[in-house]
């Protein structure tokens, strides 16, 4: 995911050596080409994908061995940080995170510190982003209440500032309490969803039992 980032942005010269010392010459060349001539690289809209080429921009946890690896090892090093500074915060009002993990390459050399402050930064400023869209969406909607929903809403650093931003905008926040925030929530929620779409259809069978 990093170097599809360098990909977008124009570097793609810079994959293979910066990677190719962790990763093996041969892999990092094989997907910068495979980059390069669109080859088994799906365009991906989740932000958990934006976690690990945080992660990989800061050289942490270049090779997984386990699921989520790579974004608990950026949480870990941005709540040292923000332990560290309570009062860090990054200002960021977009949905895009391209610029901001273009600059997290530059920290990668230069010790544990400055890769703490990268992935600060990069979890101030994914949180800033959602809340300054979920505000914008909230006004324009005229409600008062965001639910949070997915895997990424596990990370207590994004979580944490997150819900404290949208709560002094006046908003409610809503958590999953029982179900968990991750696939088995989402899948139940779409069950449910789906349930009142079938009750609506038969005059209203289904919705008693799905509440």
């Amino acid at each position: 995911m990093a170097a599809a980032v360098l990909h977008r942005i124009g570097r793609q010269s810079e994959i293979q050596p910066r990677f190719g010392p962790q990763v093996g010459k041969h892999t990092a060349a094989m997907v910068a080409g495979q980059l390069q001539r669109r080859l088994h690289c799906p365009v991906s809209t989740s932000a958990g994908r934006w976690f690990d080429a945080a992660a990989g921009a800061l050289g942490v946890s270049l090779r997984q061995s386990g699921e989520a690896e790579a974004a608990m090892a950026l949480e870990g090093l941005a709540q040292g940080f923000v332990t560290q500074y309570p009062a860090f915060d990054f200002v960021w009002r977009t949905l895009d995170p391209t610029p901001l993990v273009a600059g997290l390459f530059a920290l990668a050399d230069h010790g544990v510190q400055a890769r703490r402050l990268g992935a600060a930064m990069f979890h101030r400023a994914l949180a800033n982003g959602i809340a300054h869209r979920a505000i914008e969406a909230a006004h324009e909607r005229a409600t008062t209440t965001v639910a949070f929903g997915g895997g990424c809403f596990m990370n207590a650093v994004l979580t944490g500032h997150l819900s404290r931003t949208l709560q002094a905008a006046g908003l409610t926040v809503v958590q999953s309490s029982r179900a968990g925030c991750g696939d088995a929530g989402l899948a139940l929620g779409q069950a449910w969803v789906a349930s009142c779409a079938i009750g609506a259809a038969l005059g209203g069978q289904f919705l008693g039992e799905a509440a």
